[in-house]
Order: structure tokens, then sequence, then C-alpha cells
């Protein structure tokens, strides 16, 4: 007990003081990457260089948003900010990420939320919480759902059996076994009366896929039916044009007035991306546009959707690259492959990963046992057991310490351009 009292201590104080150092300091405003990482004992934070932040380990770490990361500490879950200060203590048994300047904390088993000053604005004490989306958030109490403000002021009743969080002015709510949605006043706009609703695509299309009596189809925000509850699958509209699956188990194309555009005739489909949709027939892939024409010809084993113009796509046991022509750009050289992100692509030769950029060229050594595709020109490697971190010019950040790709994450935040000032920096040996 002493041991685990006075560890406590000496974290608490030591974040104290380095924020102590920051005190009055005049700053301006940059971004930098910071990475989360946990080794199964302990959780640090680096930055994109590679530099430890923070020279005392938490137990466990998560991503920073809205410039705050959950940090736990003796078990006990806070968040510190962007500066390296504790702002809002370890004292919780779960912490999700800040949205709209609220936390979700959990404390003996009842929910509430934190304020970035560390208040518990909202008290814990609902049996279930999502976070906050469009100044509301969903919770349960005593059996029923409902709706608060950021005070904790109930704004729409507890009357429902679930209630999700909102989306572009709508939330699905359950009740009497169907599904409905209500707006920000708490009015159905869309009756319960469907067995299940997905309200994505309403804000660009005006059509929600619902699905009553064991069929899909699509419905307008009234909650009128627009497109007959005939599919054994219906798809998101994007652009216009959604994906839906017949008895057979076929897919094919309809527009949003419910007009085939192309017939059910493919066995598997990827979404379009950069205005064509990977489109299976038998054993064979190719492509297709917005109106239903094939646009590159089925002759390919395995493909993925087009990225950065590119696509990855195999021939019997080789991969390589297309355009949206059908011309080759890189041979069919690789054991397997991936979509370009940040200008490279992983690839597979002879059982180890690395990475080749658009000419080709295999700029980041196969050498890796797993590999992720690039993002904020960062990617996740697997050195023997574990994973870590290398930037686009193959140099390792993190070292491999991460017993698994969830344990690593990383986002943008925004700070002062002296923020370093405020944070003990190790580079990591």
């Amino acid at each position: 007990m002493k041991i685990y009292l006075s560890k406590k201590i000496a974290i608490v104080l030591f974040l104290f003081l380095i924020s102590i150092v920051n005190y009055g300091q005049t700053s301006s405003c940059h971004e930098e990457i910071v990475i989360s990482v946990n080794t199964g004992t302990d959780g640090y934070f680096f930055n994109s260089k590679g530099e430890k932040l923070f020279e005392y380990p938490f137990e466990q770490t998560d991503s920073f948003s809205e410039s705050m990361a959950p940090v736990m500490i003796a078990g006990k879950w806070g968040y510190l900010d962007v500066r390296g200060k504790l702002a809002v203590p370890c004292n919780y048994d779960s912490a999700l990420s800040f949205h709209e300047d609220r936390a979700r904390v959990e404390l003996n088993g009842k929910y509430g939320f934190v304020d970035k000053d560390g208040e518990l604005i909202i008290p814990c004490v609902y049996d279930d919480a999502n976070p906050f989306f469009s100044g509301m958030a969903s919770v349960k109490r005593n059996g029923g759902w409902g709706f608060i403000d950021k005070e904790g002021e109930t704004v729409i009743p507890f009357v429902f059996d679930v209630a999700e969080s909102f989306w572009d002015g709508l939330a699905p709510v359950f009740s009497g076994e169907k599904w409905g949605a209500i707006d920000t006043s708490g009015h159905l706009s869309i009756a319960c009366e469907f067995d299940s609703i997905n309200i994505l695509s309403l804000s660009d299309e005006g059509l929600a896929n619902v699905y009553i009596n064991g069929k899909y189809g699509y419905a307008n925000i009234c909650g009128e039916v627009i497109i007959p509850c005939k599919y054994h699958d219906a798809e998101v509209f994007e652009d216009g044009v959604a994906f839906v699956r017949n008895r057979k188990g076929k897919y094919g194309l309809i527009d949003n007035k419910g007009k085939t555009i192309a017939s059910c005739i493919y066995d598997s489909h990827y979404p379009f991306c950069e205005g064509v949709a990977a489109v299976r027939r038998g054993s064979q892939w190719g492509y297709i546009d917005k109106r239903g024409k094939r646009v590159i010809p089925f002759i390919f084993n395995g493909v993925s959707c087009f990225v950065e113009g590119l696509a990855c796509v195999q021939i019997d046991e080789k991969v390589g690259y297309i355009n949206k022509n059908g011309g080759t750009v890189l041979p069919f050289m690789f054991d397997n492959g991936s979509n370009f992100v940040d200008g490279l692509a992983k690839i597979q030769i002879d059982g180890k990963w690395g990475y080749v950029d658009k000419k080709g060229r295999v700029v980041i050594p196969c050498k890796y046992s797993e590999a992720q595709s690039f993002s904020d020109g960062l990617a996740i490697v697997k050195v023997g057991r574990k994973y870590g971190v290398i930037d686009k010019d193959g140099k390792m950040i993190v070292p491999p310490v991460a017993p698994s790709q969830s344990d690593i994450s990383w986002s943008t935040v925004s700070g002062s351009a002296d923020a370093e000032l405020a944070i003990d920096v190790t580079t990591l040996r």
C-alpha cells in the first residue's frame, strides 16, 4: 500500500511541477502529431520525431482528442492536456475521448461527464451514456433513454427503450419494439415502425435504409417509404446510387428514385471510390462506373478500391497496380499489396512487407512480418512479436514495444510553439 501511494503521489507531483514551468509563458499555435503507445504494462506518448513526452510512464494511454488524452494512473483514468498538465484527476473507472468539450467517465458502474477544467459537470448517475453530438447526449436512467444538454439538464424525456446519438439533426430511437428517428426537439420525424433504420445517408440523399418484415428499402426524412422494402440487402446511398441485393444473393445498382441502373448480376462488390466500384462475377473481378457501365474488364482474381488514382489488383498469384483506364502502372511482381496512401503502398515479397512508391521503387525494404498503410506520414510495423512505428524514410520512430496494433494510435493536436517547456522530452533508446 505504501508503494502504491508513493508512486501515485510521485506522478501527480511530477505533472504538477512540469505544469508550473509553463505558467505565464507567451505562446503561438502549432500542430503536432502525438503517438500513444501501450506496452501492456505502461503507456507512453511520443512526438513524430520519436521523442518520448513525459518521462514518467502511465499505466495506459489513449489518443488526444480536442487537446485532451485519457490516461491511467494506479488503475484510475483521468485526462492529460497537450501541455503536460493532468487537467482531469485520475479518479474514474473508465474514460472516453472528449467530444464537444465533454467526455464520458464512469464511476462505480454509473456514467457522467467531465469538462476540460476537470469538473464533473454532470454527475455519474446514468446507467449508460453516449458522447455529445449536436449539443446533446443520449443517456439511460431507470430503464429509459432520453437526452441531456451540456449542463446535464433533461431536454428530451426518458421515454425510449434505446436512443442513439444525433446525426445531422436526427437520432435513431427504439420504442414499442420498432425503430424510428427524432429531431432535436424530440419530435418523431420518422415514426417507430421499422425493424431497423440507418440514417447515415439522409444528409446527402434524403433517404434512410429501413428494414421491415425481412426486407430492405428506403424512407425519406418524414418516414415515408420512397423505395419499397423488397431487397434482401440495401446499402447507403452515395452520390445518387446504392448497391442492393436480391433474394438470389446477387448485387445490382439503383438510383435514388429506385430505378435499376445495373441488374442484380454481381456476386460481390466494393464501395464506389473515385467514381468506380469493383464488382465480381464468378471468380473474376472488374470495375463499373455509376451508370452501371463496365469500365475495366473482368480479368482479375483480386482487387481493391481506387485510391490516389491507382488500384491494387491480382492476376494469378501476383499483384500489381492499374490506373482507372485499366492500364498497368506497376507490374505484377508482388506477392501481396494494398492501396497507395500518402504516396506509398505496402507490398509483400517472400513473406515480408515493405513499401513501394508510384514509380515502382521499393523505398522501404521488405523486412517486416506485418505492416499497415501510412497515415500522417507514419505506419505501424511488426518486428518479431512486437509493433512499432516508422516514418516514410523507414526510420523507426517508436521501437517495437506494443503487443498489438491496437495498442498504438496517434492524432494531430494543436498546442503552443513553446509547449516543450511543459514536458520532459527523452529519446527512447
